[in-house]
């Protein structure tokens, strides 16, 4: 039976917008480039943190070598792209603000392999510095959409330290990715009621 400590984090007063990003594969830290480049900018940015079940970003992409669970018990998934190539051309990829040619020096060829891809993600967000924004090796076991408050109660799991933190009045939920089977997500009712929500703004 797995023990773990809890952590509840309630603020009495929270003023502060703040965002929860799930996942930091090329979709989480495309939406942390958007925020750090908003700032740069000077736009008044919510706080911003993501959470990923990982040791490292990259998601899919990032790829490991054990196959059915991981360290921490996780399921594993990346295990099945080591030799995955791009399924688009480099031009659908590519960030608007850091081209491949930028990052490597030079022109490559149009659909990169796995590893050529996960290098020009990870080079972008390094020149973002939007690491310390992101807390790896730790999952969302829930996210509870507060209908009155307009607003979400996320329960985070630090994998490393087997500790519980709930986390209470995250403004805004982004949960990334486009290839996990959202009908087994334990944050498939809260996922519905953030995509309701954006349709209703």
């Amino acid at each position: 039976m797995t023990r773990f400590r809890c952590e509840s984090h309630q603020p009495a007063v929270h003023t502060t917008k703040r965002v929860a990003i799930i996942g930091a594969g090329p979709s989480g830290l495309a939406q942390l480039r958007a925020f750090q480049s908003a700032k740069q900018k000077g736009a008044d940015i919510p706080e911003i943190v993501c959470f990923e079940k990982q040791s490292n970003w990259g998601g899919l992409w990032n790829y490991t070598c054990r196959t059915g669970l991981d360290e921490c018990g996780e399921p594993v998934h990346c295990s099945i792209y080591r030799y995955l190539w791009s399924n688009g051309p480099k031009e659908w990829l590519e960030f608007a603000d850091y081209s491949f040619e930028e990052h490597f020096g030079r022109q490559i060829a149009s659909s990169p392999p796995r590893a050529v891809l996960f290098d020009y993600i990870e080079g972008r967000v390094n020149k973002a510095g939007v690491r310390d924004w992101i807390r790896f090796s730790t999952t969302i076991r829930m996210a509870r959409y507060n209908k009155a408050k307009c607003n979400f109660t996320i329960t985070a799991h630090d994998l490393k330290n087997d500790r519980m933190a709930f986390r209470n009045n995250a403004y805004k939920l982004d949960i990334t990715g486009t290839t996990a089977p959202v009908h087994h997500s334990p944050w498939k009712d809260a996922l519905e009621a953030s995509m309701e929500s954006h349709l209703r703004n």
